[in-house]
């Protein structure tokens, strides 16, 4: 699409809104950046853009966003609800995300992994295994880097691996990845959105404009994402743990795909570093994915096999007097924190909290029943956490990441998992899930040095 000389907004001055900036600014557009925030990081990406002959407002949002603009591309933190949308669209002007901005100047291949958990996972492997391939595999998305960051530099036989959150499919028109992923859709966001109605018809957005020459996957054991089978027009593949007729699935703790002639292995549970439930479905998703490639099954084995996981993730920090802590930060909702505690070695005291995000926590019960001897609860959501399944276990509040290890420490006992596993967004006392599992990390690690040199 021609933007040269058309005046544009970009709305949010993150990590999404500084690369759309630029790259606007790079296809001659004359761009102008509203932040309602006047952080340390936003007053920094102002110096950046301003460096380079941008316009940019901070600390509050003037009628400029919208007067006499073209365009106005949205950074996915930004709810499409706040009022000056409607004086955007009273003026005819376009909305649309970051994303859908990107894919316009887009020569490569993209493959969006969407779903309520497990996209990182899946978007890494996925990449691994085109990477093992040969593919020229760049990752883009939700998992770090914005896609308008990485199209410029791509050409058509590039591929890229993107990450997508249901706040990037908000406002996309022409967006059409060539194979489109579905992982799972649980309870989430429900602060953003009305209810599971809206937050499901956002993700199946993913494949509102593929046609009959791209792919849809989709999970067969998720009796939601099973049922877009016939909303999207893309070929569609599917993976299971518990159907042996689909794509991708597993029989007699093999992991198996199907191709035009016979199953074919491609490894065994043993011959895995990891083999959670849930990591199993996300390899089950990304062989599906290289099937469309028609990858070979021994390059496939060899990824999943080297694959330990990454940061954040249900990974392991240190033991202290045969107490072990993990950290999964990255479980910002009840679903993944509910399979962290299911997969973690019991007894667990838990750590949780952080901003409510809608969902209850009941939901959670069965799971504290049954593994969890102790909750520590911090951040915001504490008291409703609390209230949800305060009766389950004991409940002790604290104040600082700090704290919630010191805590935990001083009530385990050996044989014992500390387990940061949320719930909850960051975003009350830390920048993201990182700076909240760095600091965990850093609390354990800390706590460990003073023990031993005591």
């Amino acid at each position: 699409m021609d933007i040269r000389n058309k005046p544009i907004t970009v709305l949010g001055l993150g990590k999404s809104g500084l690369a759309a900036a630029k790259l606007a600014k790079k296809m001659g557009a004359d761009v102008f950046v509203s932040d309602s925030s006047a952080s340390d990081d936003v007053k920094k990406n102002k110096d950046i853009l301003a460096s380079i002959g941008i316009k940019v407002e901070i600390g509050g949002h003037s009628d400029n966003v919208y007067k006499n603009k073209h365009l106005i591309i949205l950074s996915p933190g930004i709810s499409p609800d706040i009022s000056f949308f409607r004086k955007a669209n009273e003026e005819n002007i376009e909305v649309v995300s970051e994303i859908e901005f990107a894919s316009w100047f887009s020569p490569a291949k993209i493959i969006a992994i969407t779903g309520t958990n497990g996209k990182t996972t899946t978007t890494i492997l996925i990449k691994n295994i085109l990477k093992e391939a040969s593919y020229n595999a760049v990752v883009a998305g939700n998992i770090g880097t914005a896609l308008s960051e990485k199209v410029e530099s791509l050409s058509k036989s590039d591929i890229i691996v993107a990450e997508i959150s249901s706040f990037q499919l908000e406002n996309i028109y022409k967006f059409r990845p060539f194979i489109s992923l579905v992982l799972n859709i649980t309870p989430d966001h429900l602060d953003r959105y009305k209810n599971m109605t809206n937050y499901i018809h956002t993700k199946s957005m993913i494949f509102k404009n593929q046609t009959a020459g791209n792919f849809t996957i989709l999970n067969y054991d998720d009796p939601i994402v099973s049922k877009f089978e016939n909303a999207t027009k893309a070929h569609v593949s599917f993976f299971s743990r518990k159907i042996q007729t689909c794509n991708a699935f597993i029989k007699d703790e093999k992991i198996l795909m199907m191709s035009d002639t016979e199953d074919k292995e491609i490894c065994r549970f043993d011959e895995l570093s990891i083999k959670s439930t849930h990591n199993l479905e996300n390899m089950l998703a990304a062989i599906c994915v290289a099937s469309v490639f028609k990858i070979d099954p021994m390059i496939i084995k060899t990824t999943l096999a080297k694959f330990v996981g990454f940061p954040h993730k249900t990974e392991f920090v240190n033991k202290i007097n045969n107490v072990t802590f993990i950290n999964d930060s990255k479980s910002t909702n009840v679903d993944a924190a509910k399979t962290a505690i299911e997969n973690s070695p019991s007894p667990i005291i838990l750590i949780m909290g952080g901003v409510h995000k809608g969902s209850s926590y009941t939901y959670l019960e069965q799971a504290i029943r049954n593994k969890v001897k102790h909750l520590i609860l911090m951040g915001e959501a504490k008291d409703i956490i609390k209230k949800d399944i305060g009766e389950l276990v004991p409940i002790t509040y604290v104040y600082s990441m700090d704290d919630s290890v010191e805590e935990a420490f001083s009530l385990a006992e050996p044989h014992d998992t500390i387990l940061l596993s949320p719930a909850c967004s960051s975003f009350d006392m830390f920048r993201n899930y990182i700076e909240r599992g760095n600091l965990f990390k850093n609390a354990v690690n800390v706590l460990k040095s003073r023990i031993e040199h005591a």
